[in-house]
């Protein structure tokens, strides 16, 4: 009998024990709000992020589609253009065969290089609709280069040159950029983060950078 009470009296102590390991009710009150504290810091940092992000995407999907464009211009030895709709936010590339069967004179080179006949579509014609949240910012082209206001033509030649060009893709909710340049010369598109302004300071910036001249060398080449 002293035995079950000893036994009885070393349950009711262990439990007692337990019990007293729980969390109070202002102990998860006080958890909770610092969760909620730490939650509401990180979300708008997670949200630039992602803007961020999407940015970055969008901006490296159309310039592989423009480095494609200067391939197929390269490898089929025609003209090839790649189309940005800045109302409608898409872009796309015509691919279509032409022949040289038509008569083109007294057109204008650009009218001559832009004339197909019997056009045959393939896959790579879809339009691409940017990414959720970006949008078609600033846009340098030649006048040659922009139809009806609204739609820039970018033209990659067989030669790997291109027309030259600078365009901005722009986050709705930020006031982030990234600045896509289209180098004449080669056809090579270049991607940075910033604005045409910044991307042509940098430039300046960058061509004025001085070589000092050589030690003994009498301050000449």
């Amino acid at each position: 009998m002293i035995k079950t009470n000893q036994h009885n009296f070393r349950f009711r102590h262990a439990g007692a024990r337990l019990h007293g390991r729980g969390f109070t009710l202002l102990e998860i009150m006080v958890v909770v709000v610092i969760l909620a504290v730490i939650v509401g810091v990180a979300m708008p940092s997670m949200s630039k992020f992602n803007e961020s992000n999407r940015l970055r995407t969008a901006s490296r999907e159309l310039a592989s589609m423009m480095r494609y464009a200067r391939t197929e211009a390269i490898f089929n030895e025609r003209v090839t253009e790649l189309f940005l709709d800045i109302e409608k936010q898409e872009y796309w590339i015509d691919l279509r065969a032409g022949t040289a069967e038509e008569d083109d004179s007294g057109d204008s080179d650009r009218e001559r290089k832009r004339r197909k006949s019997k056009p045959k579509k393939t896959s790579m014609e879809d339009k691409r609709p940017l990414e959720k949240g970006i949008i078609f910012g600033d846009i340098q082209a030649y006048d040659e280069n922009i139809i009806k206001d609204s739609v820039i033509a970018i033209d990659f030649f067989p030669d790997g040159s291109a027309s030259p060009t600078f365009l901005t893709l722009k986050s709705t909710n930020s006031e982030k950029q990234m600045c896509i340049e289209i180098l004449k010369a080669t056809g090579f598109t270049e991607v940075t983060a910033g604005s045409i302004e910044d991307k042509q300071e940098k430039a300046k910036a960058a061509q004025a950078v001085v070589v000092p001249p050589r030690a003994g060398s009498g301050g000449s080449y």
